[in-house]
C-alpha cells in the first residue's frame, strides 16, 4: 500500500500532482491502493484538479497557437545531476541571473494553467511546506524549481513520485 511519511508542517504527498490534468490524476489514483488516512489529502487533490480545469483550458484555447509559433534562439542551459550534489544551488545562483529564464515552485505545481496559476498561489502557499524536507532549506511558491516537478502533473510519471505514494 502507498503510504505517506508525514513531517512537522510537510504535507508532502499528492501536493505535487495538485495541478495534473483530470485523466493524468484518475490514472494515477488507479495504480495504487490509497490508505483510509490519507481520504481528505486525495479529495482535496481531486477537488483542485476540477477547479483548475477550466484555467487549463483557457490557456489551452488562448495561447495554443502563439505558442506553436515561438521560436528559441538561444541555446538552453541544462543541469544535470545528482540529487545532493550541488544541482539546486546551481539552479538557484543562475536564476538571478536575467539572462536565464526558470520555472518558480507554484508553474512547476501548475503547469497546465502556467499564465493563470497566480489563481492557485494562495491555495499553494498555505499547503506547502516552509523548508525542504530534506535539508530545511527555505522555500515559497516563488522559489526556482527544476522542470521535474512539472512532469508529475503533465505526464503522472517522475523522481517526485515518491512523495506522493512511495
Amino acid at each position: 500500500m502507498a503510504k505517506f511519511k508525514d513531517k512537522k508542517k510537510n504535507n508532502s504527498g499528492v501536493i505535487t500532482i495538485i495541478g495534473a490534468r483530470t485523466g493524468v490524476w484518475f490514472k494515477y489514483l488507479s495504480r495504487y491502493k490509497w490508505e483510509w488516512k490519507y481520504f481528505f489529502k486525495v479529495l482535496f487533490t481531486t477537488l483542485v484538479v476540477f477547479v483548475g480545469a477550466p484555467f487549463r483550458a483557457w490557456e489551452r484555447w488562448r495561447l495554443g497557437r502563439q505558442l506553436k509559433d515561438v521560436t528559441i534562439n538561444d541555446a538552453p542551459v541544462f543541469i544535470l545531476g545528482h540529487w545532493r550534489g550541488g544541482t539546486t544551488l546551481l539552479h538557484n545562483t543562475l536564476s538571478q541571473d536575467d539572462r536565464f529564464g526558470y520555472i518558480t515552485y507554484l508553474n512547476g505545481m501548475f503547469p497546465h494553467s502556467f499564465l493563470k496559476s497566480r489563481f492557485f498561489a494562495f491555495l499553494a502557499g498555505s499547503i506547502m511546506p516552509s523548508t525542504r524536507p530534506m535539508d530545511n532549506m527555505k522555500i515559497d511558491i516563488n522559489s526556482p524549481q527544476e522542470e521535474e516537478v512539472a512532469l508529475l502533473p503533465v505526464s503522472g510519471h517522475s523522481v517526485y513520485n515518491m512523495w506522493v505514494a512511495p
